[in-house]
């Protein structure tokens, strides 16, 4: 050997420059390529449909080896739109949207990566999920693989959420919220026979899309249903009054429009009209199909809930009974001859009547004789005085009475009056109460439509 040459050279001429006054050994070293991908959600929620959710994904070299051409997939649910990306560092390219690659990673070194998405409009779930993992990179990573997702258990642990890939799940809140309202779409006044329009109105304000909502119309009795119109093909009439809506989208409106008659003998001054929603798919936030009015289903203090709707509708009545009178014998007169009269008395107006009182008021020089009704209505108080039980509107009841002239009157003329002087009613143009001196109607004259008289000739 020789201490001024080294290992290079061949001193004993053994063929290997490794003599005996030299001698060297080497040792392993272990490294490890161990990369890892976290996710999280680092925007405040609550999130709803339109909201802005910031993930950021941190890749971190957790081994001793420097690791390069990493590639990083997002894998967002269907829902997430992408708004933008921003890294921390030059080493980050964005390929697109969902893949993302960084150039080198030294050891002990992490990287993040902020992406931005925006829940979309027309979302329907309560929640969504984010995926993102390290899908390439350049060794052998000790407890993962770049290659197969989180259905692969790479690290043995049991789980196939490794460390190269994470998701995390936002919840989204969602409003299932279905308004009716109802109005008087036609032009009163209103009055028996008239046609009235109802326009009801059945929206959407939720974010949820609705289905099988069911809606029912209950007209007051006094209604008379002729027709419908819906301004959609979703909707299907099950009866006049119960209509079905198959479908009805966030933000949508359904209308349906009902045409009643007031029925020709309606007696009332008013007509209500309700409607409910009575069936829905899902569990509205203010409101209960399954209860009605009665119930006070958002806790504002009343029963009238956005899930229904009632209006009422004036109706013009009129309370009008007329009296008529004329000499139905034939003359001429003289003393000791019979006449007779006929009052007929009609009700004229829309209101049935009742508690109707006749007077008849003969001149003196006539004499009762006898009185004919042609109703069973009609009761004799006395001679002068008679009372109609009832009278329906467009009824009419006849009353003949019949007197004899005194055979010892000396006019010329004899004049029979007659006035209803009680009823029921507040009849528009006369006033039981008061006689012929009083001008009722406003015509000019006191003889107004309640109350009639005849004159006869006396020979």
């Amino acid at each position: 050997s020789d201490p001024t040459t080294g290992p290079e050279t061949d001193e004993d001429g053994d063929g290997s420059g490794d003599d005996d006054d030299e001698d060297n050994v080497d040792i392993p070293v272990e490294q490890v390529y161990d990369l890892e991908l976290s996710k999280a959600v680092t925007s405040a929620g609550p999130y709803q449909q339109g909201s802005t959710v910031e993930y950021t994904l941190t890749i971190t070299n957790d081994g001793s080896l420097n690791a390069a051409g990493i590639e990083v997939t997002d894998t967002p649910q269907e829902g997430l739109t992408f708004v933008s990306s921003d890294a921390d560092g030059v080493a980050v390219t964005e390929v697109s949207p969902t893949v993302y690659t960084i150039a080198a990673l030294a050891q002990g070194e992490t990287q993040t990566i902020v992406l931005t998405y925006t829940i979309d409009a027309t979302f329907q779930g309560t929640s969504l999920n984010n995926a993102a993992e390290i899908t390439e990179d350049d060794g052998d990573d000790v407890d993962s693989d770049p290659t197969t997702g989180p259905e692969t258990d790479e690290d043995g642990d049991g789980s196939g959420d490794d460390d190269d890939e994470d998701n995390v799940d936002i919840p989204v809140e969602q409003v299932y919220d279905l308004e009716l309202s109802k109005a008087v779409t036609s032009a009163g006044p209103y009055q028996q026979g008239s046609t009235v329009e109802y326009t009801l109105t059945i929206t959407n304000d939720g974010s949820l899309n609705a289905a099988g909502i069911e809606v029912t119309d209950t007209p007051q009795e006094g209604l008379t249903f002729v027709s419908s119109d819906a301004d959609g093909v979703a909707v299907t009439e099950v009866s006049p009054t119960v209509y079905t809506i198959a479908a009805l989208a966030q933000g949508e409106t359904q209308t349906i429009v009902l045409t009643y008659t007031i029925d020709a003998t309606f007696q009332g001054t008013s007509l209500n009209n309700a409607a409910e929603i009575t069936e829905d798919d899902g569990d509205d936030v203010d409101s209960d199909p399954t209860t009605g009015p009665e119930t006070d289903e958002d806790g504002d203090g009343s029963g009238d809930d956005d899930d229904e709707d009632n209006v009422d509708i004036p109706v013009e009545q009129v309370y009008d009974l007329e009296l008529s009178k004329a000499v139905t014998s034939a003359g001429p007169y003289t003393q000791g001859s019979t006449v007779e009269y006929t009052l007929t008395i009609t009700n004229d107006g829309s209101l049935n009547a009742a508690g109707i009182e006749v007077t008849d008021t003969p001149q003196e020089g006539l004499t009762f004789v006898s009185s004919d009704a042609d109703g069973v209505a009609v009761t004799e108080v006395s001679p002068t005085v008679y009372t109609i039980a009832a009278l329906a509107q467009g009824e009419t009841q006849t009353i003949v009475l019949t007197y004899t002239i005194d055979a010892t009157f000396q006019g010329t003329s004899l004049n029979n009056a007659a006035e209803i002087t009680e009823d029921d009613g507040d009849d528009v143009d006369s006033d039981p109460t008061t006689g012929p001196e009083t001008d009722e109607d406003g015509d000019g004259s006191g003889d107004d439509d309640d109350e009639d008289n005849v004159d006869i000739p006396v020979e």
